[in-house]
């Protein structure tokens, strides 16, 4: 299980890991390589750094090489892989929103670390989203009736499209 958080505090990751016991800390928001690092240092658990892209048909501010130096500074810290969402002002994530797949994919293809991509796989594009290569795809919006309520409907469709898309 991922416990995700942004611009958490050290007694906040305390309290979720002991309560919780999650297998990850995703951290989506503007965390540092140093902050990110303490918490893996202390908790012990391993942390996935959120990187927000921008919206598919939107205008990159960072280029690939730009995305590559800030996942190395991440992996030197001790971060332990990436989920490639989309930027979405005043959002950290959970927007529904396609971010840019031919970036992605350029920085998927460009890194030997554990990247999931995010933002807005539904049914219709999940066999897309798994071709980009990414070590996994993370699923909110796209299979959900309601906000946190995930639709047995539409996880059914979408994992018939990724058997369709594997042939």
């Amino acid at each position: 299980m991922f416990a995700l958080t942004a611009n958490a505090d050290m007694e906040l990751y305390a309290q979720i890991a002991a309560r919780l016991k999650p297998g990850f800390f995703q951290l989506t928001a503007n965390e540092t390589p140093e902050e990110t690092a303490k918490v893996r240092d202390t908790f012990g658990i391993p942390v996935f750094k959120s990187l927000h892209l921008p919206e598919q048909g939107g205008q990159p501010d960072k280029s690939v090489e730009t995305f590559l130096a800030l996942m190395k500074s991440y992996l030197d810290g001790g971060c332990d892989g990436f989920v490639l969402d989309t930027q979405v002002h005043g959002m950290f994530g959970g927007s529904g929103r396609q971010s840019d797949w031919r970036l992605a994919k350029e920085i998927i293809s460009r890194t030997k670390a554990k990247t999931f991509i995010a933002g807005g796989i539904s049914p219709e594009n999940a066999a897309q989203a798994a071709a980009l290569g990414a070590y996994g795809i993370d699923l909110a919006s796209g299979v959900e009736t309601s906000p946190g309520i995930k639709s047995e409907e539409k996880m059914t469709a979408l994992f018939t499209a990724l058997r369709k898309g594997e042939k």
